[in-house]
């Protein structure tokens, strides 16, 4: 009879730690923030849009080489970010800078 109960408080305890382990995750993906960045570089005179999860990460990517458009300078530096609490949302914002001429893009940088 002992080994049942602990048998049933067992898999009481797997079922909480299961619950907690998902609530961490929503909790985690709750905080997981997205934006749209701006990135320009002197030397070519040009202006970069894209989105990420993370920009300082992105950012070095880019400096790096490792995205075949930038790869063709190595000066961009970040002129504008924007947060969003969803990806879709940051796409969406992403694929309206893309659509801005020069002219937009500096106003918007400037604020």
């Amino acid at each position: 009879m002992k080994q049942e109960g602990f048998e049933s408080s067992r898999f009481e305890n797997e079922t909480n730690l299961q619950k907690a382990f998902l609530n961490e995750k929503a909790f985690l993906l709750y905080l997981i923030m997205f934006y749209v960045y701006i990135l320009y570089s002197a030397s070519l005179d040009v202006y970069y849009k894209g989105f990420t999860s993370n920009v300082k990460g992105r950012l070095e990517s880019h400096l790096l080489g490792k995205s075949e458009f930038t790869s063709r300078a190595n000066d961009w530096t970040l002129v504008y970010t924007e947060e969003y609490e969803t990806k879709q949302l940051a796409l969406i914002e992403e694929k309206r800078l893309k659509k801005l001429n020069r002219t937009s893009i500096q106003k918007l940088i400037q604020g």
